[in-house]
């Protein structure tokens, strides 16, 4: 393994594998994008999280490079992304969400589509929070 594909299992746990911290679980892999969008919005110790956007997706990978000489959401190590944060999914409309992961063959980064309803071992959903205007 190069010096710069270390492994990322840390950023998104497995199925079965998420942990409780405070008083929120983990989302976890193989769920559809579906699935997180409504956990996000329904359940309170997740409503003030927002999916990730495509942008952040690239920033937050390109930082973690930069900064640690470890790469973000490795595909082989089950941490693929569902980016829904830059699609609402609504009244079942059949339409790509964003989905991103770092490719170790290739040494690249990359974002794709998948199906809102699509079910994925190898992609999960980590969240963000949104900050607001700070007004004085």
């Amino acid at each position: 393994m190069a010096k710069n594909q270390t492994s990322s299992k840390e950023l998104v746990d497995k199925e079965g594998e998420g942990q409780i911290i405070g008083d929120r679980k983990q989302l976890e892999n193989n769920k559809t994008p579906k699935s997180y969008l409504k956990n996000i919005q329904k359940d309170p110790a997740h409503s003030h999280e927002v999916g990730m956007t495509i942008k952040h997706f690239l920033t937050q990978c390109a930082i973690r490079l930069f900064l640690t000489n470890k790469v973000s959401y490795d595909y082989y190590d089950y941490n693929g992304v569902f980016l829904i944060g830059n699609k609402i999914i609504q009244d079942n409309i059949s339409v790509d969400v964003p989905s991103g992961s770092w490719y170790r063959g290739s040494r690249r980064l990359g974002v794709f589509g998948s199906g809102p309803d699509d079910r994925r071992e190898d992609c999960g959903c980590p969240s963000a929070v949104r900050v607001g205007k700070f007004e004085i």
